[in-house]
């Protein structure tokens, strides 16, 4: 059992209340400014209509926006935040910008503890307070431990699966553990499936136990069914989801199935590696840690089995920048997982320095340094937390004004570039069209082979429509549109023959000087759709 002094108690509580205290900081404001689409349109969205359909397919995650009539599915990963959230709100009431990011930081602030905890039993308890501040005051921390994705709850359970087959003394690891562990990283891997790339890790952990040889291999054996066993039944209810739904927006299958030759070409870029080294150096890392990370790697014992336990964690979690370029390079929270592994790193060089000067470990000076280091973070966390673009905002009021004015079973085209944040806040089934993607084409993965034949057929006639703002339009009306807005009516005014249609032909429901646009599509006497 771990017992705190006085001023490590004092310590704690500072590293608590400087992270807590940035995070909670108006934990209910909209879902606007970084990666808001992906919080509000997808994670937020998918709450919002398990509570809509009071939790009736809990397995078929939905989001607004329309595919072949219906609110789309969501399949690349199960949302076990998404269910958290909308369960919460369920029974304790309350938002799901309070709950979805509440939960995140509870997520995270264990995760803190792990890193801390897998640290100290591989390389001794001053590297674990040391790795535990690293990671937690690390503005990528900050940013994304609080923020509605699936990272900070997919990070705790993997390192859970870790810390449990670390933690066991040498000749004790028990089936108990190896169970629990197989299971932590099976959720692991069902909210992450990228993250399947850290199975070496728990498998070299368990070879490097002083067991007998009998042992291991019916760990291991055991350790790969159980941890299989989630994200096997998972993807292959998703494959046949999607061989048999014409609503699919998006799986695993039909993300891979769509890989190419940009993705080659981002590997031969220099420019990809050096964003990739900036994320590393600065938003993770900042420039005041990052020299130790390398002497962490320096000055640690090449044979040993902890070197080897985080020098793999790293490796494998870092393979995702080679095998799925595209993703890192458009979410840097695709390196989430590899981060408690480098932050480890660098407490292994942070140590020596405080053993060297054991003055620096006063707690006067630990707190100048850790001020320092928050300040620095700040540098990177604080606009991407709490700035967002005022036209963002704007869309969240006009799509108040929507709703109020719309029934819950209606159907909108909305006109704009990124009308992610309108999409949620409007709570209705959703039409984007974009001006820039008029004379475009579909994402790649939406024509793919292994999708139901129908929504391959509709795909094609949309991006046929998509060829022209005015018959892409139609092709929606066509569909069962009710409403048409644009949150910026200036954006409708770069496709002027639309605009110019709409204006002779329907009813504008928005206030003459206001700056959106709204149009009823059907007559008040006519049917709205199911």
């Amino acid at each position: 059992m771990i017992s705190l002094t006085r001023k490590q108690i004092l310590l704690v509580l500072f590293l608590a209340l400087a992270v807590l205290g940035v995070q909670m900081v108006r934990i209910t404001r909209p879902y606007t400014g970084h990666f808001a689409t992906y919080q509000g349109t997808v994670m937020a969205s998918i709450a919002q209509n398990l509570l809509r359909e009071n939790f009736k397919e809990p397995l078929r995650p939905k989001t607004n926006t329309l595919i072949a009539g219906e609110r789309s599915l969501h399949m690349n990963q199960y949302p076990v935040p998404s269910v958290i959230a909308a369960v919460a709100v369920h029974f304790r009431g309350g938002t799901l910008e309070f709950w979805g990011r509440f939960q995140a930081i509870c997520f995270n602030a264990f995760s803190i503890v792990l890193v801390g905890l897998i640290a100290a039993c591989l390389f001794g308890p001053l590297t674990g307070w040391i790795a535990a501040a690293v990671f937690a005051l690390s503005p990528y921390t900050i940013l994304y431990g609080q923020a509605f994705l699936s990272e900070p709850c997919a990070l705790f359970f993997l390192l859970a699966a870790v810390y449990l087959l670390v933690a066991a003394p040498a000749k004790r690891l028990s089936l108990v553990r190896i169970i629990l562990s197989a299971l932590s990283f099976s959720v692991a891997v069902a909210g992450r499936v990228h993250w399947v790339l850290f199975t070496p890790l728990p498998a070299f952990i368990l070879l490097c136990s002083r067991r007998s040889a009998g042992f291991k291999t019916g760990a291991l054996l055991l350790f790969g069914l159980l941890s299989f066993t989630i994200p096997v039944a998972w993807y292959a209810y998703t494959y046949d989801v999607g061989l048999n739904a014409a609503n699919i927006h998006t799986n695993i299958f039909m993300q891979v199935s769509s890989g190419g030759a940009e993705a080659k070409n981002l590997l031969t870029h220099a420019d990809y590696y050096r964003q990739v080294f900036d994320l590393v150096s600065g938003m993770m890392m900042t420039p005041l840690v990052f020299p130790f990370l390398l002497l962490g790697v320096y000055v640690c014992d090449k044979k040993s089995v902890s070197f080897w336990s985080v020098g793999l964690g790293a490796l494998v979690g870092v393979l995702i920048v080679f095998a799925a370029p595209q993703k890192v390079l458009k979410h840097d929270f695709y390196l989430y997982g590899v981060f408690p592994f480098l932050a480890i790193f660098a407490a292994c060089g942070l140590a020596p320095v405080l053993r060297a000067f054991p003055a620096l470990r006063s707690t006067s000076w630990m707190v100048v340094v850790l001020l320092i280091y928050f300040a620095v973070s700040g540098r990177y966390f604080l606009h991407p937390v709490f700035k967002s673009p005022p036209e963002e905002m704007k869309m969240v009021q006009v799509a108040e004004i929507v709703r109020e004015n719309t029934g819950p079973d209606e159907r909108i085209i909305v006109i704009g570039e990124g009308p992610g944040v309108f999409i949620h806040y409007v709570r209705r089934g959703v039409w984007p069209l974009q001006p820039s993607l008029i004379g475009g084409k579909l994402s790649p993965y939406q024509k793919v082979k292994d999708v139901n034949p129908g929504h391959r057929r509709e795909a094609t006639y949309l991006e046929r429509a998509m060829q022209n703002g005015l018959t892409w339009f139609e092709y929606l009306r066509d569909q069962g549109a009710d409403y048409l807005v644009a949150p910026d009516k200036k954006v409708l005014e770069q496709i002027p023959e639309l605009n110019a249609y709409l204006q002779s032909h329907y009813q504008s429901l928005a206030p003459e000087q206001s700056g959106y646009s709204f149009y009823r599509l059907k007559s008040p006497t006519e049917p709205a759709t199911d």
